[in-house]
């Protein structure tokens, strides 16, 4: 099987290793993101605009990986509304401290008081570490909902086993197991 955090690692899989057949794949979840500060709240976020006030001390996961470009278009997204303004996008982006290989290490360093500020998913947002932060939800209309991927792949040893598995993340059961972990049901609108 092969499951991916967002459909453009899907279609490398398709298209360069040709191990997963084109249309064979499924949305199994999806994710969003949200904007976290260390529990404590020292910069005082108590909306989305705050990001931009100087000073502040973001961090954001690297645009190579898919939070970290979701996290700019979001930013692109709130430089239209006018709720942000036109240099928001700037302002913030003047803030970020760090751009962090993962959306783990951006968690971590907020949660330890590190940073002020981080983007991350909103399933990154529980277990271990969720006490230890607060959250602002982006309204969808800024946000990017990500799209996961699933599909058992060509060549898998135990195909009945493997599609077995997907029958069971896209039921009803499964999908209620990953919106306990903070993901959105693939089946939800």
């Amino acid at each position: 099987m092969f499951a991916g955090a967002n459909n453009r690692q899907m279609e490398v899989v398709i298209l360069e290793t040709q191990r997963v057949i084109s249309g064979t794949q499924r949305t199994f979840v999806r994710n969003r993101l949200a904007i976290i500060y260390p529990v404590d709240n020292p910069a005082g976020m108590t909306r989305l605009q705050d990001l931009a006030r100087p000073g502040g001390k973001v961090v954001l996961a690297a645009k190579e990986v898919p939070v970290g470009q979701y996290s700019l278009d979001f930013l692109t997204k709130a430089i239209a509304d006018p709720a942000f303004g036109p240099t928001c996008m700037d302002d913030v982006l003047k803030n970020v401290v760090s751009y962090e290989e993962n959306v783990r290490a951006v968690l971590t360093k907020v949660a330890l008081g590190e940073d002020d500020t981080g983007i991350v998913y909103t399933s990154d947002i529980t277990g271990e570490g969720a006490d230890r932060v607060g959250r602002l939800d982006i309204p969808d209309n800024l946000n990017t909902i990500a799209s996961y991927p699933l599909a058992v792949i060509g060549d898998s040893l135990y195909p009945t086993q493997a599609q077995a598995f997907v029958g069971y993340v896209l039921s009803p059961a499964g999908q209620a197991v990953l919106e306990t972990y903070g993901f959105i049901p693939a089946t939800s609108q």
